[in-house]
């Protein structure tokens, strides 16, 4: 809105900063340093940050103009100054960059047209910014201190670097990916026993091995339907009792846990179906991409309960009180872009599920802030 960015920049970004994770960019951080009172308030962080960022083996160096001016490389940028046009400065963002300007209306988008906004770096290539709503004044604490890139480059995510480096974030808006992580080592498992689209019953036994891991493990988490049902201190076998849930669709997740300080996580989703009894539930879909003003048939069959809920993540599309029944919605209702759906029956207070259903609704992406529309895939 006003003077944000579109919404097909905005999906833009966040999809060029979801494929930034582990990347290990290269290229420079840049600090600029000038006469303003902008640069001088965090100028003399920057020799300090610069050498930390070198011993974690990430190339930063100060720059005595505004703005840079055609950078082939830029993994991350601190910057003070009201203006700058980044359209015409020739440079390049690299997916996952912290791009962020101390001024006093970086993040107010209704008013204030003379300071440029937070959202310029986000359209052009970096994965978060910040700006403040209201004048701040020069002070340093209310903006990102500079050693926001080394919390970064050590494998924070976006977020934890921010909140690391802000202790006045009262005026601070944070735009963008909170969970990039372009420096992070994640942890890496395999798990033996339980393969996806495995059918199971009774006791399931699944080996956990460590060997290629990059990073120590210092422990295991387990999700079951998004659930956690246990921690395990690094485990080498994993077991549960399948005769403990519902026949039906279930997804296990196992999370491993890096031992150092970061706490990086690394996962494995493993969707399977419970069998101990002969509860059944099948939801099916002729298309896999549809326009968001169709409709489109969703045929629904059970052999257990009285209703059958079409599901849509936690929420109830549609429900029908038959055990064979065919939903009709629209894909307006469904929302743009990729979705997934589940056929549901309740049975003694739990759900009796089907496998997902995936499709995509296709729309219209708004291209500027204005009523221009452009038709556009997914």
């Amino acid at each position: 809105r006003n003077r944000g960015i579109s919404e097909s920049n905005a999906l833009a970004a966040m999809i060029r900063s979801c494929g930034a994770d582990s990347t290990f960019p290269e290229g420079k951080i840049i600090f600029t340093n000038t006469d303003d009172v902008r640069c001088r308030t965090r100028a003399g962080t920057f020799d300090d940050t610069i050498r930390e960022l070198e011993t974690l083996g990430v190339d930063a160096t100060t720059l005595g103009s505004a703005f840079p001016r055609n950078r082939p490389s830029i993994i991350g940028m601190s910057t003070g100054t009201p203006r700058f046009n980044i359209n015409d400065a020739g440079n390049v963002i690299v997916p996952g960059a912290i791009c962020e300007n101390l001024t006093s209306f970086g993040g107010e988008m209704a008013g204030k047209p003379g300071q440029t906004k937070l959202t310029a770096f986000l359209k052009h290539g970096a994965a978060g910014s910040s700006g403040t709503v209201i004048e701040p004044f020069a002070i340093a604490a209310k903006f990102p201190h500079t050693r926001i890139h080394c919390h970064y480059a050590r494998g924070c995510s976006l977020a934890e670097a921010y909140y690391q480096s802000v202790s006045g974030p009262f005026q601070l808006l944070i735009v963008g990916d909170a969970l990039c992580q372009p420096w992070a080592v994640r942890p890496r498992f395999s798990v033996d026993g339980l393969e996806a689209g495995q059918d199971v019953s009774g006791q399931v036994r699944m080996n956990v091995n460590y060997e290629d891991s990059p990073v120590p493990v210092a422990g295991i988490e387990v999700y079951l339907d998004g659930q956690l049902v246990r921690r395990y201190p690094r485990p080498d076998e994993i077991t549960f009792d399948s005769n403990a849930y519902t026949d039906g669709y279930h997804e296990l997740r196992i999370v491993a846990i890096a031992a150092n300080e970061i706490e990086t996580q690394g996962r494995q989703v493993i969707p399977f179906t419970v069998a101990n009894g002969d509860d059944r539930v099948q939801l099916t879909c002729d298309v896999e991409e549809i326009n968001w003003e169709d409709t489109v048939s969703f045929h629904a069959i059970t052999n257990c309960g009285d209703e059958i809920l079409l599901m849509q993540n936690s929420e109830v599309v549609a429900r029908g009180p038959q055990s064979n029944v065919v939903f009709r919605v629209t894909g307006r209702k469904l929302g743009r872009g990729p979705v997934t759906l589940r056929a549901v029956v309740m049975k003694d207070g739990q759900e009796v599920s089907s496998q997902p259903v995936s499709l995509t609704v296709n729309g219209v992406l708004r291209t500027t802030v204005t009523n221009t529309i452009e038709e556009i895939g997914n």
